[in-house]
């Protein structure tokens, strides 16, 4: 396992957004040339009602900076000021030799609303080009004949590596060819079709079906034999098997209605009918969103005491492994409680407990296709990780860590690191505080700090 890591999230965004991540606020131009007789034209509008400020970057294929030759002088990037709907041109030409890469318009401002357009010329004539959002799959049309080519310029938009896949349909929606590209963090690939399908036949007029492991941007350019030059627009396809659905939006409102629902049960500690019953419906809950289930049980022996211990596991997609957990058992005793009179009741468990559990119910519904192309999602569900310091619990040795994080530890036992690819594990736990502040857990960024740093910063944007 390369990480394990344990801390309390409240995350609609969690791993399920792109690390970087693309509003209105940045623009991105996947394709800029520049060279003889080439120029690249960028207008960038602020559609906003406040003024705003920021960059406008150049990149090349490898993700490092680029200079391109802007009013006589070359530039890796250079700096915009725009009034509430004010607009700026930057001019890409003047270069002696040919010159690509790609450019991103960063505004300072989170808020900010932004447009843009490209403009290229080539010979006299001119194509022109929106600015291209964030996806993780598209189809676009392909048109290669002796005298027309399509060419296409994808950019990597996470900051990991990315595995694109390439899929050529025909007319009755087969797959008649696949590549595979593997993008570094901010890299670009710029190929015509027959370049990408080296060596094959490629029909006249296709699908080519983008998807990736992560957020890219891409555009779409034909070209025929006289250079003229149209855009390909990128978009879903409704039919042929191959519709493109935006991704769900995680719903705070849902979230705390299964918190609600938790809590019809009353407390639910290890090994009580009320547990029992919350694990049923647990289950069923993530089958009915065609999650497949199965139980990790246990029986821990404390002394007079045979207490039943019923992780659960929940499973969807195929690849490396991430997990994302959280307990639903709580605490037999309130014995932290600031009254007295209550710390030997049980405790109802709506942060400590119910919380987490809904986050991951909430998630498990909007996880879908974008998020699967190359992993497991596994969801885990622990029992017997709340009841530590009390006895006889934190007295027998199989009560680990001082009777805390049974459950949990019971199934780390058991995995078989050598057979599964585990990427790293998030533990979501006593998120729904009335004053909620998410501080950077010790451990966790003691055994993995970028994957702390990563979250955080994801959540920041």
């Amino acid at each position: 396992m390369s990480f394990y890591i344990s801390i309390a999230v409240t995350l609609s965004l969690l791993i399920f957004s792109p690390p970087c991540s693309f509003a209105a606020s940045t623009l991105v131009f996947p394709q800029l040339v520049e060279g003889p007789g080439i120029r690249s034209c960028i207008v960038v509008m602020n559609t906003g009602s406040l003024e705003d400020a920021g960059q406008i970057e150049f990149f090349d294929a490898t993700g490092q900076p680029l200079e391109f030759v802007i009013q006589g002088t070359a530039q890796s990037s250079i700096a915009y000021s725009l009034a509430p709907g004010g607009f700026t041109v930057v001019d890409v030409s003047g270069a002696d030799a040919l010159n690509s890469g790609y450019g991103l318009v960063r505004s300072s401002n989170p808020e900010a609303q932004l447009a843009g357009t490209l403009r290229i010329s080539l010979k006299g004539e001119e194509v022109l080009l929106l600015d291209a959002p964030p996806q993780r799959e598209t189809v676009i049309f392909l048109q290669q004949t002796d005298s027309t080519r399509t060419g296409l310029a994808i950019v990597n938009l996470a900051s990991q590596e990315s595995t694109v896949r390439l899929e050529l349909l025909n007319s009755l929606g087969e797959v008649v060819a696949q590549r595979t590209l593997v993008l570094g963090a901010g890299e670009q690939s710029a190929q015509f079709a027959d370049e990408t399908f080296d060596g094959l036949t490629l029909p006249s007029q296709a699908l080519l079906k983008v998807s990736s492991t992560q957020s890219f941007s891409l555009v779409g350019i034909r070209q025929d034999s006289d250079a003229r030059l149209s855009s390909l627009p990128s978009s879903g396809l409704d039919g042929m098997g191959l519709p493109i659905p935006g991704p769900e939006l995680f719903s705070g409102e849902l979230a705390l209605a299964h918190v609600e629902d938790q809590l019809t049960y009353g407390p639910r500690p290890t090994g009580s009918g009320e547990l029992l019953k919350i694990g049923d419906q647990i289950q069923s809950k993530l089958r009915s969103l065609g999650w497949s289930t199965e139980q990790d049980l246990h029986t821990l022996d404390l002394g007079s005491l045979q207490v039943p211990v019923r992780n659960l596991v929940a499973r969807q997609g195929q690849g490396s492994i991430v997990i994302l957990a959280a307990h639903y058992d709580t605490r037999m005793q309130a014995d932290s409680d600031s009254n007295p009179e209550l710390r030997l009741e049980k405790v109802p468990g709506a942060n400590d407990g119910a919380s987490g559990v809904a986050v991951l119910l909430e998630l498990a519904r909007v996880i879908s296709d974008h998020y699967l192309a190359n992993n497991e999602i596994r969801l885990l569900f622990f029992d017997a990780e709340d009841n530590g310091n009390i006895s006889p619990w934190n007295e027998r040795p199989e009560a680990l860590t001082g009777g805390w994080a049974i459950g949990s530890s019971l199934y780390a036992q058991g995995l078989d690191l050598e057979s599964e690819d585990i990427q790293f594990m998030i533990l979501v736990d006593m998120v729904g505080d009335m004053n909620q502040k998410v501080p950077q857990e010790a451990f966790s960024l003691a055994s993995a700090p970028e994957l702390v740093d990563s979250i955080w910063s994801t959540a920041a944007s």
